[in-house]
């Protein structure tokens, strides 16, 4: 559609970029160093031009009209550095109203493919932990939180909209049965997000909600969540 562009960054350089991405005038695929999703996000941010800057996945589908809602709800809020939004193809429950991103309700989150930003902004700056998120150098989950975590004590200003941006066929890792790797990003994100005498009575809370949710029985939610706490301070 006219205003809208997809930049991809390819981490197969052994591998021939598929004919039907290479012939689309409105697709750029760029050969991006390295592995890991983070790392492929930051190279991404800085190879954009765009004013208005959409994160994106693989298996997403869009509608037109989505899009450009999007691009709408920009020109609506210029206030607004960042703006999340909602998917579709999922059990979990959103908000029916919006609310600001540096005052988020209890017990909310973003997914990385909800977040839109302006690319002239402060929040245009930042970039991912590559710690964290697959192929990460130590975590392999928690870097949308983070990223939001670290917009927030930035103070910049965001809202959420309840606008269903995409379909994506399948739960995402927030809502699956937590492997190990996920444990741990989760407990070293805890460590990351709140003071240290927080520490044992969220990661025991969150065991407990894991444990209680049906995901994880709490012991096992409860060793991951200290080992990925463990590993943070081990890895400074």
């Amino acid at each position: 559609m006219p205003g809208v562009a997809y930049l991809i960054g390819w981490q197969k350089p052994g591998e021939e970029i598929p004919e039907e991405l290479a012939k689309r005038a409105d697709i750029k695929v760029m050969a991006s160093p390295g592995i890991g999703l983070s790392r492929n996000r930051n190279f991404l941010f800085e190879n954009a031009t765009a004013e208005l800057l959409l994160i994106s996945d693989d298996d997403l589908i869009y509608e037109a009209e989505a899009l450009e809602g999007v691009i709408r709800a920009f020109d609506s809020n210029p206030e607004c550095q960042l703006l999340t939004f909602r998917h579709a193809g999922t059990s979990r429950t959103y908000p029916d109203a919006g609310y600001d991103l540096l005052n988020p309700p209890k017990g909310t989150y973003t997914t990385s493919f909800e977040i839109a930003l302006r690319r002239n902004s402060e929040v245009g700056n930042m970039r991912f932990d590559e710690r964290f998120g697959i192929g990460g150098t130590l975590f392999s989950a928690a870097e949308d939180d983070l990223f939001m975590l670290r917009a927030r004590q930035a103070r910049i200003p965001g809202q959420y909209l309840p606008l269903t941006l995409c379909t994506h066929p399948g739960p995402s890792t927030g809502q699956r049965i937590p492997e190990r790797g996920v444990l741990e990003a989760w407990g070293a994100y805890i460590a990351l997000a709140h003071p240290a005498w927080q520490w044992p009575l969220r990661l025991y809370l969150k065991a407990l909600r894991l444990s209680r949710s049906g995901q994880k029985s709490f012991w096992p939610s409860l060793r991951g969540l200290l080992s990925g706490l463990h590993k943070l301070h081990s890895n400074p």
